[in-house]
């Protein structure tokens, strides 16, 4: 794997070849596009607004919604982000968390329906809020 690819340096474009004897720089990969091959940023990263380096992306902040499940909250990592229940909740931080009580069980049979049924978010939503209303 050894071709030619244009990155942006100080001094304008540079020609720079990526592959197993020139690797490319942190936080990238060599990718092959086909007669080339190119440094792209790994999963997690995004360019600089200079273009010279990838830097993390913290998706915790970055994208119009939580990449969380609801209630729970959002880490950011580098080259990702891990999701977690708040403290008196419990769940699935990827999907729902849901406070802690008796009701715990009910509370995954429907999340369980949900996943099975591939209902919306909108179901599990109205389901926790009719029971915690009969609290």
């Amino acid at each position: 794997m050894h071709s030619l690819f244009l990155s942006t340096g100080k001094e304008g474009p540079v020609i720079s070849s990526c592959g197993l004897t020139n690797p490319c720089p942190a936080n990238e990969e060599c990718v092959s596009t086909g007669s080339t091959d190119q440094c792209v940023c790994r999963r997690g990263y995004a360019r600089d607004k200079d273009g010279e380096a990838c830097r993390d992306v913290n998706e915790c902040t970055s994208l119009s919604a939580s990449p969380c499940g609801m209630s729970a909250l959002c880490t950011n990592i580098e080259g990702g982000f891990v999701c977690g229940c708040p403290g008196g909740f419990t769940g699935n931080p990827y999907t729902v968390c849901y406070p802690d009580s008796k009701l715990s069980f009910f509370l995954e049979w429907i999340i369980l329906i949900r996943e099975a049924h591939r209902l919306s978010l909108d179901f599990i939503e109205f389901s926790i809020n009719l029971v915690l209303r009969s609290l």
